[in-house]
């Protein structure tokens, strides 16, 4: 009976609320720069320059580099677990 308590509680307007005012914001756009945060405006700027394919080939590199640091943080998680018995 908690749990449908909880979850009716939970799943009410003020998880919509929290959605609404966490979710709906203006997109970050490229020509006009309007929605940006600072650090799409510096992404921006840095790369403005660049030819679509340039921008995409640093796209998939910083793609690459969050692969590789959440398996590194996979290996290390498995680890701290061997080594610590947690």
């Amino acid at each position: 009976m908690r749990w449908m308590t909880w979850r009716a509680t939970f799943a009410g307007p003020s998880l919509k609320a929290f959605t609404e005012k966490t979710l709906n914001k203006p997109m970050c756009d490229a020509a006009t720069k309007k929605g940006c945060a600072a650090n799409e405006l510096k992404f921006i700027e840095k790369h403005e320059a660049k030819t679509a394919a340039e921008i995409t080939a640093v796209l998939d590199e910083k793609a690459e580099e969050l692969k590789a640091g959440a398996a590194r943080l996979t290996h290390c998680y498995i680890f701290v677990r061997l080594i610590f018995r947690v």
